[in-house]
């Protein structure tokens, strides 16, 4: 047999153990030399109370389930001895406090989790479709640009450590197509060997990256990874050429149904108010002026100097000029409440209450955001910013695809044994001020809790980026107001909900 440690062949070999050397430990099996050289962990050594939570039930705690557990996160990733320690530490404090039959599910995937964190996030600011600094600037060149403001602000992050590139993109076709991530990476001062990829779950493509990366990193297969997303709706054109399956429309229409059909389905089977939709647009053009007025975005916007198409919209007369996007456009802080009522429903003319002023606004931007696992972390030096802890998606009717956060919401915190209460800070995508006030009613989110400092009804809503630009604002704001959990939660057409889960560093 041959041994991994000494490299010794044709040696009797023990049977397999978890054994640890200081720094890591592992499952193998070793030869009787080496084996007197590691410490071993034998059953018994494994074999702490615990309770597996089963359909919602918890059973008498089984310390053999315990080591299996242990040995599936192992074949995933090692985990050192700092994280075995959590574990550890996590369980007999629950014995201590509660007795053996009252403790919580410690679960290993949690502690896996511990070694992932989020670096730096860094974006684009966000331009109006069309009108704006950006419509006549490419997603990839946009990446390109914030990847590399990543780098130059992170000086200990030699280029060629970056092992991949996830990007979300809501529309992955024409200037967004051709692989936009692969494109992004080349295009970037990242080296040729750094690889790419581009991921489409709608608007929360960027958060959905974030989660992939986390993923992969886990799994063992990297270290660090560059995720987020980009949206440049001025240059999308999309392909409708057998756009539409006739069964899938035939059996669930909504699937089909523009965003803003699907808002006017959740305000009518709802009862959601127009006042209560007007109500809210107002809140969050208001926050955002005073974050800007503030300063509150300024550390995640990279400026970017662009040619703009102006057009002078009396004449039709249209000119290129140098223009540099510096700040999000979008935010109208002359706003008020009877403004807002005075406008006409744009989906239902006649009987509707969604207007272009309680919804999100088109826009184009991009944005980065650097995960990485706690060791590579710790070997460069650098600060992270929070810890990734988990990731639910949940579907739901396509018609009221706003929604999707009141199913995926209460799954992720009971993935994690957390309630509504443990949550300091939410990001709940503005997609439509309708499904916010749902969303928020129904799951119970209070107003001093929620979008503190506005969201993409007053900042925009560039599909692809959205998620990575609410990971990154949300994160900073847990390290500046010292909280400790935060949740990043939207929409997605077709008819879902995604929530991410997020504690600031150092917990």
């Amino acid at each position: 047999m041959y041994c991994p440690f000494c490299q010794a062949e044709d040696t009797k070999v023990i049977d397999s153990r978890l054994v640890t050397d200081g720094t890591q430990i592992r499952r193998r099996r070793l030869c009787e030399v080496c084996h007197s050289r590691f410490t071993t962990f034998e059953t018994a050594d494994l074999a702490l109370p615990r309770v597996i939570k089963s359909n919602g039930d918890r059973q008498p705690f089984n310390g053999s389930k315990l080591k299996k557990g242990m040995l599936r996160a192992l074949e995933k990733r090692p985990l050192s001895v700092e994280e075995i320690d959590i574990v550890f530490g996590k369980i007999l404090k629950e014995i201590r406090t509660k007795g053996v039959r009252e403790i919580k599910s410690i679960e290993i995937g949690e502690v896996m989790m511990n070694a992932l964190k989020e670096v730096d996030s860094v974006r684009t600011g966000l331009a109006k479709s069309h009108r704006g600094g950006f419509n006549m600037t490419r997603p990839d060149e946009m990446l390109a640009h914030i990847i590399n403001a990543m780098l130059e602000r992170n000086p200990n992050l030699p280029p060629e450590e970056v092992e991949d590139i996830i990007m979300g993109c809501g529309n992955p076709e024409g200037a967004q197509g051709h692989n936009i991530g692969r494109n992004a990476a080349v295009l970037s001062n990242l080296p040729i060997t750094t690889g790419g990829t581009t991921i489409n779950r709608y608007c929360s493509s960027g958060l959905q990256s974030i989660s992939m990366a986390a993923g992969q990193i886990m799994a063992g297969c990297y270290d660090t990874v560059i995720a987020g997303g980009a949206e440049t709706i001025s240059m999308m054109n999309m392909n409708m050429d057998n756009f539409v399956n006739e069964r899938l429309a035939k059996e669930s229409a909504g699937i089909y149904f523009p965003m803003g059909m699907t808002a006017e389905v959740v305000a009518k089977r709802y009862d959601v108010s127009r006042e209560a939709q007007d109500e809210y647009a107002f809140e969050s053009q208001m926050r955002t002026a005073a974050a800007q007025q503030s300063g509150g975005y300024d550390d995640e916007i990279i400026p970017m100097e662009t040619k703009m198409l102006l057009t002078n919209k009396e004449t039709g007369e249209s000119k290129e000029i140098d223009y540099t996007v510096d700040k999000d456009e979008c935010n109208r802080p002359e706003t008020t409440l009877e403004g807002l009522s005075s406008l006409k429903p744009v989906f239902d003319p006649e009987n509707g209450s969604v207007t272009a002023g309680n919804s999100s606004q088109l826009s184009d931007g991009a944005s980065v955001t650097l995960v990485m696992s706690e060791d590579k972390a710790k070997d460069l030096g650098l600060k992270p910013t929070a810890y990734f802890r988990g990731f639910t998606t949940m579907g739901c009717e396509p018609d009221e695809m706003g929604i999707g956060p009141v199913y995926s919401v209460p799954k992720l915190l009971k993935n994690y044994n957390l309630s509504m209460e443990d949550i300091d800070i939410w990001e709940l995508n503005e997609a439509f001020a309708v499904q916010v006030v749902y969303c928020r009613d129904k799951l119970g989110i209070p107003m001093d809790k929620l979008n503190l400092d506005g969201g993409s009804i007053s900042i925009g809503h560039p599909f692809g980026m959205t998620g990575s630009r609410q990971v990154g604002h949300l994160t900073r704001q847990l390290q500046n107001l010292d909280k400790q959990f935060g949740v990043v939660t939207m929409c997605i057409g077709g008819g879902m909900g995604a929530s991410g889960l997020f504690e600031r560093y150092p917990s």
